[in-house]
């Protein structure tokens, strides 16, 4: 709970400053039947690129986890594409 009170108490240049990190595909697992958000996807979809621009997935297993990424309506959902 105070991880989700500190992004919210977090100033617009905070979170401006969030979006020139390296993606990063660690999901909460205290709420995983909460719905996902675009931003949340967005996040995972360019984790997944990352580690396939790496090497980590063969084109195959990305384009299919990429897939479940982007129809993934719960955050447990995409829980289980980051840590495989």
């Amino acid at each position: 709970m105070r991880a989700l009170r500190a992004a919210i108490l977090r100033t617009g240049s905070e979170r401006s400053q969030d979006r020139h990190r390296v993606p990063d595909c660690q999901m909460s697992n205290y709420m995983p039947d909460m719905r996902v958000s675009h931003e949340d996807r967005d996040r995972v979809v360019a984790a997944l690129r990352v580690a396939g621009g790496d090497g980590r997935h063969s084109a195959e297993e990305l384009d299919t986890r990429l897939e479940r990424a982007l129809s993934a309506r719960t955050l447990g959902e995409l829980a289980v594409l980051c840590k495989k």
